[in-house]
């Protein structure tokens, strides 16, 4: 009589990887390149200086006095003299009162 059967085999299962270092290459023309720049414009505007001196005090330092300068000192003078007569007279007047 003859029974079924079951036969298992088995074999070794090998797995394997295989890897190969890259090698890369990358080539590029060289760049075309243009600067342009325009001429620089400089613009300079300036204005005359101006020098305006007063000698006035210089020149009375000097006795050198303007006419009008001159006329208004002497008339000053004049004025404190004359008030000085007047005080001197009202003290006199004052003085012999008594």
């Amino acid at each position: 009589m003859q029974f079924p059967q079951i036969r298992m085999t088995s074999q070794m299962a090998k797995i394997q990887i295989n890897q190969q270092t890259a090698v890369q290459t990358i080539r590029q023309p060289n760049a075309a390149l243009s600067i342009q720049q325009p001429q620089a414009e400089l613009n300079i505007h300036t204005t005359k200086g101006k020098l305006t001196i007063d000698q006035t005090q210089a020149f009375e330092d000097m006795n050198l006095m303007n006419v009008f300068r001159l006329t208004e000192k002497f008339a000053q003078a004049g004025r404190e003299a004359a008030l000085q007569g007047a005080e001197r007279r009202a003290q006199q007047g004052e003085q012999l009162m008594k």
